[in-house]
């Protein structure tokens, strides 16, 4: 809303969510065991999300207290709780639907974020979550088709492209998703899981509700020259 209308007061509120954020309390499991988890959750890696793309999109326009709040809270409460996850073994670390890329995907955006700060660091938990990801990537079957439905398979994807962009970016690197027809397969099968009336198919705890769409798509279409993957998202 910023960006588009230049008035303050979007900004404003963005900085004090951010700080909201930082300061919250529960950036992981709140009762160990829960889930059959110990540390890190989706909690974990949206919050992480949250301060990366805040902390990144208004760099220019943050105090520097606010900046150094929110490196705080990358190393000291998200990456911690992710690194916690390894060690305990948390399932989390080897699945393959929309938790892998909530979870190592940002992790891995958040390690670019903290890089001039803690380089060290940043490598290490950007080995760990190229390290992890691909047990979801390899989870995009020949033909298309996903283990999930499309409400978690647009979180999956989405995750993941938010990694890759800045990673190839950063590295040059893409995890070979770029070459990957079964990824690309993938993206094209998203079209036919929706009903002429836009009900999405309702499988793998997906709603048969409108409005599913994956913004992505559109960046996935112009890397690869794909017109119809930014057709289906403009329905």
């Amino acid at each position: 809303a910023w960006y588009i209308t230049g008035d303050s007061a979007y900004i404003d509120f963005a900085k004090r969510a951010l700080r909201v954020a930082c300061n919250a309390e529960n950036w992981g499991v709140p009762i160990p065991g829960r889930y059959h988890l110990n540390s890190a959750d989706l909690t974990t890696g949206e919050l992480m999300y949250v301060v990366t793309f805040g902390y990144d999109v208004f760099f220019p326009y943050l105090d520097e207290a606010l900046k150094r709040e929110c490196l705080k809270a990358l190393v000291e409460k998200g990456l911690r709780k992710y690194l916690e996850g390894h060690l305990n073994h948390d399932w989390w670390v080897k699945c393959d639907f929309n938790w892998n890329s909530a979870l190592h995907g940002n992790a891995g955006i958040a390690a670019m974020v903290i890089r001039d700060a803690k380089p060290e660091l940043s490598d290490y938990i950007l080995q760990l979550a190229t390290t992890g990801l691909p047990y979801m990537i390899k989870a995009f079957y020949p033909g298309g088709g996903y283990i999930e439905g499309v409400m978690y398979q647009g979180t999956a994807i989405g995750h993941l492209t938010d990694f890759i962009v800045p990673y190839q970016k950063l590295t040059g690197e893409d995890l070979g998703l770029m070459e990957n027809e079964d990824f690309h397969n993938t993206l094209t099968f998203w079209i036919p899981m929706f009903a002429p009336d836009e009900r999405a198919y309702n499988f793998s705890d997906c709603h048969d509700t409108r409005g599913y769409g994956l913004s992505h798509g559109f960046w996935w279409a112009h890397e690869l020259d794909r017109p119809e993957w930014a057709w289906d998202q403009e329905r």
